[in-house]
């Protein structure tokens, strides 16, 4: 049975994205910061799909996927080692990311995953990007995507969480990988509200200081707050709110979204909350690499503005 929120760059050509249900969560971890509980937070997205997701790739040489195994989690405690302890550890992070996934072929899809991504950083101190990803299938568990995402937000070193849609493509190591950058590009300007996300990994550590996208579920720390704070005055309407220990949460409709402009589906709540939070969009630079152009990338983050306009795409 085909799947109606899979994708082709081509009319007969194989699916390589397809859009998921998805908690994402952006930290900023500086040398210091305690593995062990950066490994439990992990640990505890893991254990979403721990039951379906029982291969491993990640975007290194010989990428896989291979059954998981023990050495697999091995890989993650030395990796999350080294970006806590950065210069004075001596080792690097042998991968950008690790992903657990529920499919065995280099051309499938995952649907149920977890991935581990690290940011790249030019001095071994310096603050590291790093990224959690859960994804399930579109009968997903809501409740419990947004009891992980409040979970994931009660870490020191979280920078911002959001529960949404995504494009998921095929594995890394995939020869359809580079029509599945392709497909992303082109079909976000239909689905306004799935996030195009960082398919190669590499942009976790330019993200931690500024929000890529807004989810139906936004989660943004104090911290982050700081440096650019939200609209004043009351929530506009269909927003909701409400304090976490260290974080707000920001809440769009009640129900997420994919915001597919060809059927007029624009919930207003959505580009309320953009607007209410646009402080902390990136000012300049955002390249999201090709087949994006800064122009392109600039246009996709700003979807949601007045200037900026729904109109249908094909």
């Amino acid at each position: 049975m085909s799947d109606p929120w899979a994708f082709s760059l081509h009319p007969a050509g194989p699916a390589s994205v397809a859009i998921r249900p998805c908690v994402e969560a952006c930290w900023s971890v500086s040398v210091g910061e305690d593995p062990e509980r950066l490994r439990a937070a992990w640990t505890g997205a893991l254990e979403v799909v721990r039951y379906d997701a029982r291969h491993v790739h990640h975007n290194g040489p010989d990428g896989g996927p291979v059954p998981a195994a023990a050495a697999h989690a091995e890989e993650v405690s030395r990796a999350l080692e080294a970006a806590c302890r950065g210069p004075d550890l001596g080792r690097p992070i042998r991968w950008g990311a690790l992903g657990y996934i529920d499919v065995s072929g280099t051309d499938s899809i995952p649907v149920k995953s977890a991935t581990l991504a690290f940011g790249w950083v030019r001095e071994p101190d310096a603050p590291r990007g790093l990224m959690i990803r859960v994804t399930s299938g579109m009968d997903a568990d809501w409740a419990r995507l947004a009891s992980l995402a409040e979970a994931l937000a009660g870490e020191p070193c979280a920078q911002w969480i959001t529960v949404g849609y995504r494009f998921v493509t095929v594995p890394w190591c995939s020869p359809l990988l580079a029509d599945a950058l392709q497909v992303i590009h082109d079909r976000s300007r239909r689905f306004r509200g799935v996030d195009v996300g960082d398919p190669l990994e590499v942009q976790a550590s330019t993200w931690q200081h500024r929000l890529r996208s807004i989810g139906w579920i936004t989660v943004v720390s104090d911290r982050l707050l700081a440096t650019a704070p939200a609209a004043a005055g009351p929530l506009p309407e269909g927003v909701s709110s409400r304090r976490l220990t260290a974080a707000q949460w920001y809440q769009a409709g009640e129900r997420p979204s994919v915001c597919d402009v060809n059927r007029r589906e624009r919930p207003e709540a959505y580009a309320s909350l953009d607007r209410w939070l646009s402080t902390l969009r990136p000012a300049r630079g955002v390249h999201f690499l090709p087949p994006w152009t800064e122009p392109s990338s600039r246009r996709w983050v700003e979807r949601f503005s007045a200037s900026n306009a729904l109109a249908p795409e094909a």
